[in-house]
């Protein structure tokens, strides 16, 4: 009996050290990681100005510019607005509504590539807003007061994940709510939402103004670009590129169609499209060249199949990149290749109905949710701002200067053969070409976020937000 309790006790002091062991084997490796980023962190802040040629495979993509401290994050700014555009910043929010969210989605952001896309410029804003130096701490001389809750961010964290955000207590909004000492009646309508997406819970839908990668169809939405994290789409080293690497370099493909598939839940929706021209493909190219030369197709099954950097690498060397309609109307894919240097193709279908007249996402013949127009859905586009110019302190984009749009016949969706005659058509018209990806270059860092030393530093996609806020509601 003596030595059946000896021998249980060594087991136990042995497991005890394997623990011990397994504990700090963890914490070593956590730190050395973090030493690794500090290191490309320090490696960035060397260079204030990037003078390298970029490659998506390049050393520093997967560093996620979350990884720099935003203490470190640039406070500076050359930028004036016409009214000296002020805004605050509410802090000592509940912290299981702020800190908690906040450390979940950087730990998500930071030790993840591809799962976590969609949401990431609600954190990104929140380090904006605070950083910038059009920050107020006087509530009386703000403009605008802006929450910094990241509400699609807030379902990811929270356990399990339902429609309308549905797992996150509504006595978590209402605490929300009752935190923001300035709100009332009277300010309601300069109280800014950060809501990316189309998830998050009401009655933060109904407030008056609101920040959304989603289509502005309720009033008060403010259309925003998805953010990219990784250090080789900053302002910095998209501007280094110079125009010979969007306009002459060699590609290997003349497009590349890489996309989800779709099962039996989603009969109707716009991933109907990519089958189709799965088909037409198939069909009618069996050599796998357009216009003479190699192109590249993928369909990758479920999300972890998708690899953002082998993805982006093919979107790098190509000329093309069919962007065709998903689950909603909105894509990240879509700045994706555009930040790669890919031209964009888009079915079109006419809207009468709706601002602008055209969608690339669905029909009005779908339900209300299911289609909105191009000025609806894509940020800063033409015609969404009456008065606003090309040239003005809000330069919209003209997304037809450079997007590839092919026109659908909405009672003969099967039919895309248009798509391959279009993208064959641009292909052999090189002065075309030229025109759209100058064009295309122009815009590119409107649809980025500085970051780090790049923070409020370039005409990207925080400076056009602030833009669009100042024409809006200063």
């Amino acid at each position: 009996m003596v030595s059946f309790v000896l021998i249980l006790n060594l087991l136990l002091q042995l497991v005890l050290i394997l623990i011990f062991l397994l504990q700090h084997r963890i914490i070593g490796d956590q730190k050395d990681q973090f030493q690794t980023d500090q290191k490309r962190v320090r490696k960035i802040d060397k260079k204030k100005e990037v003078t390298r040629s970029f490659h998506p495979s390049h050393h520093d993509f997967n560093l996620s510019m979350f990884a720099i401290p935003v203490e470190q994050w640039n406070r500076e700014s050359t930028f004036r607005f016409r009214y000296n555009l002020k805004f605050y910043v509410y802090e000592n929010l509940p912290s299981n509504i702020s800190t908690d969210v906040e450390r979940c989605l950087l730990h998500l952001y930071t030790h993840t590539i591809d799962h976590v896309e969609n949401f990431k410029a609600e954190l990104g804003l929140i380090y904006l807003f605070r950083t910038s130096p059009f920050r107020t701490h006087n509530p009386q001389e703000a403009h605008l007061f802006v929450v910094p809750y990241a509400a699609e961010g807030h379902c990811q964290c929270h356990s399990g994940y339902t429609w309308n955000c549905a797992q996150v207590p509504d006595d978590d909004i209402q605490l929300l709510l009752d935190t923001l000492t300035y709100f009332n009646t009277t300010t309601r309508s300069r109280h800014l939402f950060i809501l990316a997406g189309a998830q998050a819970k009401q009655p933060l839908w109904s407030m008056p103004l609101r920040l959304t990668t989603a289509p502005a169809i309720i009033p008060g939405q403010i259309v925003i670009p998805n953010l990219e994290d990784k250090a080789p789409f900053q302002p910095s080293a998209i501007l280094a590129r110079g125009t010979d690497w969007w306009t002459s370099r060699k590609r290997k493909y003349s497009f590349s169609f890489i996309y989800g598939g779709r099962n039996s839940n989603m009969k109707n929706n716009g991933r109907k499209f990519r089958d189709f021209l799965e088909t037409d493909i198939a069909t009618n190219y069996p050599d796998g060249k357009l216009a003479g030369q190699e192109f590249y197709m993928k369909r990758w099954s479920s999300p972890h199949e998708f690899h953002k950097l082998t993805t982006f690498a093919f979107y790098n060397q190509s000329i093309l990149c069919p962007c065709l309609p998903g689950d909603l109307a909105w894509q990240k894919r879509f700045f994706d290749v555009i930040l790669n240097g890919c031209l964009p193709v888009v079915l079109q279908f006419e809207t009468p109905n709706l601002p602008g007249g055209k969608t690339w996402f669905l029909p009005e013949n779908n339900r209300a949710m299911e289609h909105s127009s191009v000025q609806q859905t894509y940020p800063f586009a033409k015609g969404a701002f009456p008065g606003a110019s090309q040239e003005g302190p809000l330069e919209v984009v003209d997304y037809e200067s450079f997007v590839v749009e092919v026109p659908m016949n909405r009672f003969q969706q099967k039919n895309v053969s248009g798509i391959m005659t279009a993208m064959e058509r641009v292909l052999n018209n090189p002065e075309e070409l030229r025109r759209r990806r100058l064009a295309m270059m122009k815009y590119a860092v409107s649809f980025t976020y500085g970051m780090g030393e790049d923070a409020h530093v370039y005409e990207d996609a925080f400076s056009k937000i602030l833009s669009v806020l100042e024409y809006q509601f200063v």
